[in-house]
């Protein structure tokens, strides 16, 4: 029951998230009939995306999938609306469900740096990665206390792992001996077969589209 609480909170952070990147000009007072049917789209990605098989089917196992999947969707969401605090606080909360979370937090603080920069950066279609990169650094630096501002919180938090880690002698919390780090080949095979599958009908249409045009 619980997990299909959590579910039910995957999809409308989902929807949420997703009006937010590329929905934003629904939310106006008089949305035209394009901005409607790209809010459609949102919720329908959405509700997709939270009953993909390989969340969906552990949604009915005492499992940590949904709980974790729900703290790291609300910790992006925050994030993108401009509360890095309760952002950091969720994603704390994410890694005591799964430590491996705190790479959620680095992406989390990431793109909070490049949306606080965005606006200071000229860069063109055109510009090469390294003229961007030169932009976003000269920009770093004559906006570093704003930015300071936005990433102290992830900060702590990734302090706190790192600090937890080295006193822990690493990020299993339990029976350290059940949870052994090791490169898993057939995995690999596997992501690479499921990939193939889901993605097959996107190669197509793909195909399709650059034939019409």
């Amino acid at each position: 029951m619980v997990n299909v609480l959590f579910l039910m909170g995957n999809v409308w952070l989902l929807r949420q998230i997703l009006n937010k990147l590329h929905c934003a000009k629904a939310q106006n007072e008089k949305p035209t009939d394009e901005d409607k049917s790209l809010a459609t789209k949102c919720s329908v990605t959405a509700l997709v995306l939270a009953i993909f098989p390989v969340l969906y089917f552990f949604t009915f196992l005492y499992y940590t999938d949904s709980s974790s999947t729900f703290f790291v969707l609300l910790l992006y969401y925050l994030g993108l609306r401009g509360n890095h605090f309760a952002a950091a606080v969720v994603g704390a909360a994410s890694i005591i469900i799964r430590q491996t979370n705190v790479i959620w937090v680095v992406f989390t603080a990431g793109v909070t740096a490049l949306r606080t920069l965005q606006p200071n950066v000229n860069v063109t279609d055109s510009s090469s990665l390294v003229t961007e990169l030169k932009e976003y650094i000269i920009s770093f630096y004559n906006n570093f206390f704003k930015v300071l501002k936005c990433l102290w919180a992830y900060g702590l938090v990734v302090i706190s792992f790192a600090v937890f880690v080295v006193m822990n002698g690493g990020i299993v919390v339990g029976d350290k001996t059940q949870h052994k780090a090791c490169l898993n080949v057939p995995q690999l095979f596997y992501l690479l077969v499921f990939t193939l599958a889901f993605s097959s009908s996107c190669a197509r249409s793909s195909s399709r589209h650059c034939k019409l045009s």
